[in-house]
């Protein structure tokens, strides 16, 4: 119920502008671009979230609601978010990668302020998680949504903080680090990933 009341009535149709016409067929070819927050906004961010009880998901996911909001011309958008789906205690030690990916649904209230808007979006974001269990199928088949070639069903834009990432760990001995890979490839239109660390918040920016 929460969900099909969420996405009740007329559902926008979230166009960013493109230097080129949507193809016919999607293809998943793309790029990538990184860049990162320096450490002295970095420290400003987490004074900010720290003095008014918010996460830094919900800081940059408010963020990128606006921004999203402004490229598209739109007050009502819809993006994928994503979290960890290791909610049973029997999945702790259970190799494997556990994320669920749900549609988020904002409107963008320009008389509203800023912080006014960061605060509603940690509490709607909760919600969206605990009524998550109602899956993205479901929810795409219960409110009819037609499948297209050319476009994911509701969304074709993911916002995703990797809140639980590790630069290093240990086999013994061995430490092992992340390397960057080269993707040339783009499961939706535009993918925003956050990684903060200690000092900085690293961005990672897919697209097709």
């Amino acid at each position: 119920k929460f969900y099909l009341e969420e996405f009740a009535g007329d559902l926008p149709v979230n166009d960013l502008p493109y230097d080129k016409p949507r193809d016919k067929e999607r293809k998943f070819v793309g790029n990538h671009i990184s860049l990162a927050i320096d450490s002295k906004l970095t420290s400003e961010v987490n004074e900010f979230i720290k003095k008014h009880s918010i996460t830094l998901n919900t800081f940059l996911q408010s963020a990128f609601s606006i921004m999203l909001s402004k490229y598209t011309y739109s007050e009502d958008i819809i993006y994928g978010i994503a979290y960890s789906g290791r909610e049973s205690k029997a999945l702790e030690n259970v190799v494997g990668m556990f994320v669920r990916t749900v549609p988020y649904r904002v409107n963008i209230d320009w008389d509203n302020d800023v912080l006014g808007f960061i605060e509603n979006t940690q509490k709607q974001t909760l919600d969206y998680m605990y009524y998550s269990n109602y899956s993205y199928d479901n929810l795409v088949k219960d409110l009819e949504v037609p499948r297209l070639s050319n476009r994911n069903a509701l969304f074709d834009v993911m916002f995703v903080c990797q809140n639980m990432h590790i630069d290093s760990f240990k086999f013994g001995d061995t430490t092992a680090k992340f390397n960057p890979v080269t993707r040339n490839t783009s499961k939706f239109d535009f993918t925003f990933e956050v990684i903060p660390s200690n000092d900085k918040i690293d961005i990672n920016l897919e697209y097709d």
